[in-house]
């Protein structure tokens, strides 16, 4: 047996919660002094510590705490918990890295309004593309970016399973109410694919804007080409597209990104 104290360090507790412990049930001593109060522990004690600890850090009370050992709780249903709490908070982290993300390109769409340094608008006509594509509607508060990413990934998945190449990743965005736009989200790709929609987007003339780096700044380009269908007359119902031409691997930094308005024929 070891003393309080060696057995708070190996559990690295304090020996005031060894002492709370000892009050509330959680975890008696294997010994008590009868003269002097000092406290003695069993080093296969330190298993229950560690559920008692761990418990605790999950979120339950004491009390929930005292319950659940009481009932059994085996390390195997520990270590469950466990993993399950900290793919919680790695999905807590995404979600806040993606916050500061969010908030950078605010910074940097304030900046810009400032100083009014839109990128440049190009007017070009472009062929018709048949796209293999998956399709959703999504409406004006659902998130938008989150959407588009969860047809590529699919998207991917299916066209990697046909054997096409991946090398042409679009995007089109059709309104498809007064606050809806329908999305069809693939590849080019000159047949059918098992899973995947054909969806031909015509030839148009386009007002483009090439984006560059992660997808959380494109604002900025479709705020250029907001500025300047506002400023041709070009106003209503719109049909975007983006064209990913740099678009691999997780960094964004490098990505390319065309983003076209297509514009009504010319009469």
């Amino acid at each position: 047996m070891i003393n309080i104290g060696d057995f708070g360090r190996l559990g690295g507790v304090s020996l005031r919660m060894l002492r709370h412990y000892d009050e509330m049930g959680l975890l008696r001593p294997a010994e008590v002094d009868q003269w002097t109060g000092r406290r003695r522990y069993h080093l296969d004690q330190l298993g229950d510590l560690h559920r008692i600890v761990t418990l605790k850090t999950l979120g339950f009370t004491l009390q929930q705490v005292g319950e659940m050992l009481h009932d059994g709780f085996d390390t195997a249903q520990l270590r469950g918990m466990l993993r399950m709490r900290r793919a919680d908070f790695e999905r807590q982290s995404q979600d806040a890295r993606h916050r500061i993300a969010q908030i950078d390109a605010r910074l940097a769409l304030i900046e810009r309004e400032t100083g009014r340094s839109d990128p440049p608008v190009v007017v070009k006509q472009v062929e018709s593309i048949r796209l293999a594509a998956l399709t959703s509607v999504v409406a004006d508060d659902e998130d938008f970016g989150a959407a588009v990413e969860e047809l590529f990934i699919k998207a991917c998945d299916l066209m990697n399973s046909a054997g096409w190449s991946r090398t042409s990743p679009i995007s089109w965005y059709v309104p498809a109410a007064a606050d809806a736009v329908r999305i069809y989200t693939g590849f080019a790709a000159p047949a059918e694919t098992p899973g995947l929609t054909s969806v031909d987007l015509p030839a148009a003339n386009v007002a483009s804007v090439i984006h560059h780096g992660p997808m959380q700044d494109i604002g900025a380009a479709n705020v250029a080409l907001a500025r300047w269908a506002d400023a041709n007359g070009h106003t209503g119902e719109q049909r975007r597209r983006s064209i990913f031409l740099e678009a691999t691997g997780d960094d964004q930094h490098n990505w390319v990104v065309e983003v076209q308005l297509e514009l009504p024929p010319q009469r």
